[in-house]
């Protein structure tokens, strides 16, 4: 479930080098690689941090059942789909809050101006 959101992370970064840098294309794909070395070590950095928090959350019985169900059909579903399914839904938080921000800005201006003091 991280291995996407790192590998993505560091994508987006390198990414947004890449524009106004494209003489270092080759250098920058080379710091990425070597990132993606470095920060898959470190999962399991979060992976632990993760594992206290889920500790203090539930009882070892329930983390144990829990267990039980990622190995049923439908917690495999559930394990393969899930991040998919938050990732298109921070997708769709992100769009309806900049669509959100986009008509709050544009009614700020509306009601500045009924006040006589356009922005």
């Amino acid at each position: 479930m991280f291995n996407p959101l790192m590998h993505g992370v560091i994508e987006s970064v390198k990414l947004s080098f890449l524009p106004t840098n494209p003489n270092l294309a080759t250098e920058i794909n080379d710091v990425g690689r070597t990132l993606h070395a470095e920060y898959d070590a470190k999962s399991n950095e979060l992976i632990d941090e993760l594992a206290k928090i889920y500790a203090r959350h539930f009882t070892e019985r329930e983390l144990k059942d829990l267990a039980v169900f990622y190995k049923t059909p439908l917690g495999q579903k559930w394990a393969n789909e899930e991040p998919i399914a938050i990732e298109e839904g921070m997708h769709r938080a992100k769009d309806w809050a900049d669509s959100f921000s986009e008509d709050v800005m544009t009614r700020f201006r509306q009601e500045m101006r009924k006040k006589g003091k356009p922005l």
